[in-house]
């Protein structure tokens, strides 16, 4: 793999964003309120799984496509951003900086509210179902095509946030959580079967540690066990561990870069909500993330 910087300004023409609302409204996130649980705590609902199954033609590029950007050497062509609702922010903000600027198409298909973790009985933001979140296991049924029609030189996974929940796994009596042995266990093979299912063809994975969250809450509401600093660290702790056993996936520590920001983690202007980035408000992420996958692309 190279280690290469680029000179240009990975961060150029940057958009004007109010926390990507156009695309997590697409995804059914409650845009019209990011400041209230619902506006987290969002539904997939049929609107956005039919976005993903359109997604599958749509990501299709021709064979014959170049692999690497024409403006930007370093760069790949085409890099998929998966994930939840963190990947679409990221994912279409990037499209503004860098698609025209520097002749890169990126692209999210991400599933809101959704983990990497197969879809079992989950107890997410105080909500219970017994299939796994709405939606998730559709967006992870399409995922393989849509990697196979777009081809992507890289692609970057962020979030995860409800594979921090509440579960119920096969083996195990009642509900466990991150940071319990038999818990962790079953996420690391999730985790592995994930990267199997997104790097066909041995495309490296790019995969971001993720900051601490707060998730908005209604007057006098209890935090959620999903905000736990704990399990945040546990659940990067198992991607850094990945990254050291699978050569397909490399580890790239947004958490550090959020912690070390002059506001911290949870500056209000990064993430107006708590818990998602605004990509706009920060140009230092998006040179950040360039090097990051230009580092991991294979030339």
């Amino acid at each position: 793999r190279r280690h290469t910087r680029c000179s240009r300004d990975w961060s150029s023409d940057v958009c004007s964003s109010d926390l990507s609302c156009a695309g997590l409204a697409a995804l059914g996130v409650a845009t019209s309120s990011l400041v209230t649980v619902a506006g987290v705590n969002a539904i997939v609902d049929p609107t956005a799984l039919d976005l993903q199954r359109r997604a599958i033609e749509e990501f299709t590029v021709p064979p014959d496509s170049p692999s690497w950007s024409s403006v930007e050497p370093d760069l790949p062509a085409r890099v998929l951003f998966v994930g939840d609702s963190q990947a679409w922010a990221l994912g279409h903000d990037l499209t503004e900086y860098w698609g025209a600027a520097l002749g890169v198409r990126v692209e999210p298909s991400a599933g809101a509210g959704c983990g990497v973790g197969a879809p079992v009985p989950i107890r997410y933001l105080g909500e219970e179902t017994d299939d796994g979140r709405p939606g998730c296991r559709e967006w992870r049924d399409a995922l393989p095509a849509i990697v196979s029609g777009f081809r992507p030189g890289v692609i970057v996974v962020v979030g995860g946030f409800a594979d921090l929940a509440d579960h119920r796994i096969p083996g195990v009596e009642g509900w466990t959580h991150i940071g319990r042995t038999e818990y962790d266990a079953w996420l690391r093979e999730q985790m592995r079967e994930f990267v199997d299912e997104i790097s066909l063809t041995g495309v490296p994975v790019l995969w971001l540690s993720h900051p601490h969250n707060r998730v908005p809450h209604a007057p006098g509401e209890d935090a959620f066990p999903e905000e736990a600093s704990t399990r945040m660290d546990r659940y990067n702790e198992l991607i850094a561990e990945l990254a050291m056993e699978d050569p397909r996936v490399e580890f790239a520590d947004l958490a550090a870069f959020a912690a070390e920001r002059s506001g911290g983690e949870f500056d209000p202007v990064f993430r107006p909500d708590g818990t998602h980035i605004d990509l706009a408000v920060s140009p230092d992420l998006a040179v950040w993330l360039g090097e990051r996958i230009a580092d991991v692309s294979d030339r």
